[in-house]
């Protein structure tokens, strides 16, 4: 007769205020690493391309993108934990919303899907897009942003104030990040557009760009956390493996 037994259980504890301050340490980190190698490309020649890649935060698939991209679904699953808390409530499809929404920036973050769709504007609509609308993915991306504020209005004033202000910096600073600023960076390098010190602007808009997005959504973390806390006490995930005939094999994995 096999002989089964259950794994022991493994905790990892999230505190807000601890968390947010680890992120925020990270995110420093990841800010001037991606200074510091984009400087000594500029300056030396012949440095390994990996090296420049895994921190140009200007780059996707790297180390900055996948932090971006696991704490945007950090987030969603956050928010479909809320969801479920909050699912006989007024607002209880607006917290399911915003889950969906987190998993599919997650997904675009990591595999950098909006570049397919500045494809799909320019080569197959045939649109030509200049200047600051360069980057022609910002048009329907500001179109979601318009959608989002009107559907999510009523959702945001019934929040409890504290929560209401995380909620506005973290998307105001998201926001600034991923679409206004990516007006000056497709007005940097549209080659139809002149301009002195472009490596040097490029240098700061995109690095400001990329703090300002993971830092709101660094935030955003923050807060659904402090709400979990407020609200919710705590919430448990449990990972578990079964043999074929549900015979529990390894148990299980709490967060």
């Amino acid at each position: 007769m096999k002989n089964i037994h259950t794994s022991t259980p493994i905790t990892v504890t999230f505190q807000p205020i601890k968390t947010f301050k680890f992120l925020l340490y990270f995110i420093v980190g990841l800010t001037l690493a991606n200074v510091l190698v984009r400087v000594i490309d500029g300056l030396f020649e012949d440095i390994p391309e990996i090296f420049i890649r895994l921190f140009n935060t200007d780059k996707e698939q790297n180390i900055p993108t996948l932090f971006s991209g696991f704490l945007l679904l950090f987030c969603s699953i956050m928010l479909y934990n809320i969801y479920k808390f909050n699912k006989n409530t007024r607002y209880s499809k607006h917290w399911k919303g915003l889950s969906i929404i987190f998993l599919l920036m997650s997904i675009d973050e990591t595999l950098s899907f909006h570049e397919t769709l500045q494809y799909f504007i320019k080569n197959i609509l045939n649109i030509n897009t200049s200047g600051f609308l360069y980057f022609a993915w910002v048009i329907p991306g500001a179109a979601f942003v318009l959608v989002f504020i009107v559907c999510y209005l009523g959702f945001i004033k019934n929040l409890p104030p504290r929560f209401k202000r995380l909620f506005l910096i973290a998307g105001s600073l998201y926001v600034t990040g991923s679409l206004f600023l990516e007006l000056f960076a497709g007005y940097i390098v549209d080659p139809t557009t002149t301009h002195d010190f472009e490596f040097y602007f490029y240098l700061i808009q995109s690095t400001s760009e990329e703090c300002l997005e993971m830092l709101g959504i660094a935030i955003f973390a923050y807060a659904l956390m402090s709400y979990i806390t407020s609200y919710i006490k705590e919430t448990n995930w449990t990972f578990r493996i079964t043999s074929d005939d549900n015979t529990i094999i390894s148990h299980k994995k709490d967060i």
